[in-house]
């Protein structure tokens, strides 16, 4: 063979921008991306180049007949609660940005990628790549539990988060039950009934108010915060019940923790301790999070 043609055979050719472009490969990483389960696979979807390893494709191959075969039997894996937490797991390092909220979202991820990886240990031995996957996924169901201990489903820290949160709390609820007292003792007075708009009170912002007639300003005693777009009424704060708003404003400040530690920033350090271990478990099957590559270890 001659120089040059032996040259020739031995380049390979090469997948460039302008070739995927024709094969309109956007459209492609779209239709896949439809058939996605969560937010993880649709986004690894929309990353997809096409790949140069032949035995990690003959992998995932493999990958896809056992779970068609598991499918038949089984379903599909239970992806229930996951979702992508990539950008918050990073926000819990210092300073710290997260919230109860997005912390509430990290425990369900990780409570359902536990149960996604005890789907995995249950299949048959057959399935040998795909129970390859699950092991590769990470034990973190003690963290989940730890950050569900003192943050409910709904995002809010919980009363018993800690002590000193609970003393908190309970005196919160004492003033206002005592606010809830002076104003509903003012709505039965007749001379005060007779001043307002409509006989009950409202808030503002987090302080209990009474809509005051105009024309009857300074018959109630206390603080007007606003008055309506008409005009015609203005919401006065009752002059007994001052003071213990102030108190709930300033239980409020206090009420992250007071002296101990902010239970959201306590569990976000847990967090932060396993990142490098749920890493390591993402990076397992391929290039990484907006590599070139599928990790065939994450949930798609």
């Amino acid at each position: 063979m001659r120089p040059d043609l032996r040259v020739a055979a031995t380049i390979r050719p090469r997948m460039d921008q302008h070739t995927l472009d024709c094969l309109d490969f956007a459209r492609v990483r779209e239709i896949l991306g439809g058939f996605a389960l969560s937010s993880l696979g649709r986004g690894l979807a929309a990353g997809i180049r096409p790949m140069k390893r032949p035995e990690l494709i003959r992998r995932w191959l493999r990958q896809v007949e056992e779970l068609e075969r598991v499918h038949e039997a089984r379903g599909v894996p239970p992806f229930s609660g996951i979702s992508d937490i990539r950008d918050v797991v990073r926000n819990c390092a210092p300073p710290l940005r997260v919230t109860a909220d997005q912390l509430a979202q990290v425990a369900l991820t990780l409570a359902g990628a536990h149960e996604v990886a005890r789907w995995m240990a249950a299949l048959p031995a057959d399935c040998t790549e795909l129970r390859h996957v699950g092991e590769r996924i990470g034990d973190f169901v003690t963290v989940a539990r730890r950050i569900q201990a003192v943050i409910d489903e709904r995002g809010q820290v919980r009363d018993d988060a800690s002590p000193a949160l609970r003393r908190i709390r309970r005196s919160i609820e004492e003033c206002a039950e005592q606010t809830r007292t002076v104003v509903e003792r003012l709505l039965d007075e007749p001379g005060v009934r007779r001043c307002l708009q409509y006989p009950n009170h409202t808030f503002h912002g987090d302080r209990m108010v009474l809509p005051v007639r105009t024309e009857y300003r300074g018959r109630v005693p206390g603080i007007v915060h606003r008055s309506s777009d008409s005009g015609a009424t203005i919401y006065v704060e009752p002059a007994a019940a001052v003071e213990l708003n102030n108190q709930v404003t300033n239980l409020r400040v206090q009420e992250p923790g007071g002296d101990q530690p902010h239970p959201v920033g306590d569990r976000a350090r847990s967090v932060r301790q396993r990142r490098g271990h749920s890493s390591h478990a993402r990076r397992a099957g391929g290039a990484g999070p907006g590599g070139r590559e599928i990790p065939h270890g994450a949930p798609v």
